[in-house]
């Protein structure tokens, strides 16, 4: 029997800090695209750049209220404790998932500042796994200047970012429409980003 490929997933890492509708609708549209059969959200335990983030369990509580039959939520990151940087976890989802195909998600902010050089083992990692690329308003990119790992969809996006809903929170402001309602009423309710 050949070694076939049962899925393809498209992993979204992320820090969930909070999840927000442009996940959603990205999620959705890799989906709609048939650009892969499902997609991961997979939140950092810990921000590999230190960055300060929310406890792990509202972040994740949050991920999963949006959860759709095809969008899923890994915690591969919290089973690794610590700092998983991008390249363990794709080893390790390698290796428990032999037989999907992984590719990433990321931003054009990542690929048009080169922060991906940053990345632990970042060369390394460009051979492991392929990236998805949706551009971002304010740091578009030329699909010929790529690199041969990135591929560049043809997704819109919204324009929200995690930044901007803690700013509004942090400012008494509505955050409606920037994250799925569950997801506002649970940040209501556990008062998360007030301080």
């Amino acid at each position: 029997i050949g070694f076939s490929i049962i899925m393809k997933i498209a992993c979204f890492g992320l820090s969930a800090n909070p999840p927000h509708c442009m996940h959603i609708a990205i999620a959705r549209e890799i989906l709609k695209k048939k650009l892969a059969d499902e997609v991961w959200y997979i939140p950092c335990f810990k921000h590999s750049f230190g960055k300060k983030l929310a406890q792990w369990k509202y972040r994740w509580d949050m991920l999963k209220l949006m959860e759709e039959p095809r969008i899923k939520c890994s915690d591969i990151e919290f089973q690794r404790k610590g700092i998983s940087y991008t390249i363990d976890t794709v080893r390790a989802l390698k290796k428990i998932y032999p037989r999907h195909e992984f590719v990433w998600v990321i931003g054009s902010d990542l690929v048009k500042d080169k922060s991906y050089r940053k990345w632990e083992k970042w060369k390394e990692l460009t051979n492991e796994i392929k990236f998805w690329v949706i551009q971002r308003r304010g740091f578009e990119i030329n699909a010929s200047s790529l690199l041969s790992c990135f591929v560049l969809l043809d997704i819109k996006t919204l324009n929200i970012s995690s930044t901007l809903i803690r700013e509004q929170l942090k400012n008494k402001l509505s955050i409606k429409g920037m994250v799925p309602s569950k997801v506002e009423k649970y940040i209501s309710e556990k008062k998360i980003y007030r301080d």
